[in-house]
């Protein structure tokens, strides 16, 4: 299945990154099969967005950019927001009391362990379960409206 649809849905940062979510997911179920490396360091990025919050106020500089307090900021602002908040609970969720930064680096653990083939070496079952509720409420959070 394409990561995006043949239309771009109105949040599509949510779209992405539920896809991803579903995809990490998927890998957790069955680390033995197929998988994208494009996804994998696509999910990396998003784990690497969150690790250092930088989801708000990311607005491209340039000769040519337009005014950065109209509709497209906005809508930019709302979706990072969105993201961060859907990231905090599935975080809360999976890893409760935990700070961010470990949080991330346990998944990214658990990513570099499947880029490998080698989930069942690096992390034990406790740990891909956590991660596997982690994606899944994240993905929860991004339904569609």
């Amino acid at each position: 299945m394409p990561l995006m649809p043949e239309f771009v849905p109105a949040r599509a940062s949510d779209f992405v990154c539920r896809q991803l979510a579903i995809r990490a997911v998927a890998l957790l179920d069955d680390p033995t099969g197929p998988e994208d490396d494009v996804e994998l360091q696509n999910i990396f990025r998003l784990l690497e967005m969150y690790r250092y919050d930088e989801f708000l106020d990311v607005v491209p500089r340039g000769v040519l950019e337009l005014d950065q307090t109209g509709p497209r900021a906005r809508d930019i602002r709302i979706e990072g927001e969105s993201l961060k908040r859907a990231l905090d609970n599935a975080s809360e969720t999976a890893f409760p009391g935990q700070p961010r930064i470990n949080v991330v680096d346990t998944l990214e653990g658990l990513l570099a362990a499947l880029a490998q083939k080698a989930a069942d070496r690096v992390l034990d079952a406790a740990t891909a379960a956590r991660a596997k509720v982690f994606f899944e409420r994240l993905a929860s959070n991004l339904q569609p409206a």
